[in-house]
């Protein structure tokens, strides 16, 4: 469970709803909730979550009122495939930037990547890019943002760090993402940064 379940509550309070009124019988917040807590206790796919959260159903209610009781793993699976990754993404990150966590002389490690298998060619959808923000001695994914239809994770780096909270630490970047852009907005954010830079030979 998280150490100030409320915090984290109120973080997701505004996440638009996916749904049609009269369809919903479970929180949304609810089961971000619950879909949270599963996650951090190493549950990977929706059945794991389900049995996880009726395991704790009674430990959930402290904190959550689950009128309907938990919900499916078809039900968990639909509701998250209909957020908006980007937004989903934000609220994420609002709620860790609440922990108020010190960065100070911590190192912090900006990334891209394209998420295997996450394209589906009969919906002519690409695969997934992200762009992650991991701070290693915390052991702390500090933001992940994906980045939008039609774009890349060149363009998805900037808009990640202008979300975060990254006071004292030290941030580090791949050669793809060492440009006078990205250096601007560290400092902005009052941290260090060490970038990649390629040099290429003549001969």
């Amino acid at each position: 469970m998280f150490a100030d379940p409320l915090s984290f509550l109120l973080c997701f309070e505004e996440l638009p709803e996916p749904r049609q009124d009269k369809k919903v019988l479970h929180s949304l917040t609810d089961m971000i909730f619950l879909a949270m807590c599963a996650a951090v206790a190493n549950c990977d796919t929706w059945t794991d979550i389900e049995s996880y959260c009726n395991d704790h159903v009674d430990e959930s209610r402290k904190y959550v009122p689950l009128n309907n009781g938990v919900p499916s793993h078809d039900t968990f699976s639909r509701v998250f495939s209909r957020l908006a990754p980007v937004v989903f993404a934000k609220f994420l990150i609002k709620w860790i930037n609440s922990l108020q966590l010190s960065l100070a002389g911590q190192g912090v490690h900006l990334d891209g990547k394209v998420l295997q298998g996450s394209f589906d060619r009969a919906a002519g959808k690409n695969a997934l890019q992200v762009v992650t923000a991991w701070a290693g001695d915390l052991h702390l994914c500090l933001g992940q943002l994906p980045a939008e239809e039609g774009s890349n994770e060149k363009t998805a780096m900037p808009k990640l760090i202008e979300l975060l909270k990254l006071t004292g630490a030290v941030v580090t970047v791949d050669a793809a993402h060492t440009t006078t852009q990205i250096a601007k907005q560290l400092r902005e954010k009052n941290a260090d940064y060490v970038m990649t830079v390629r040099c290429c030979s003549r001969t």
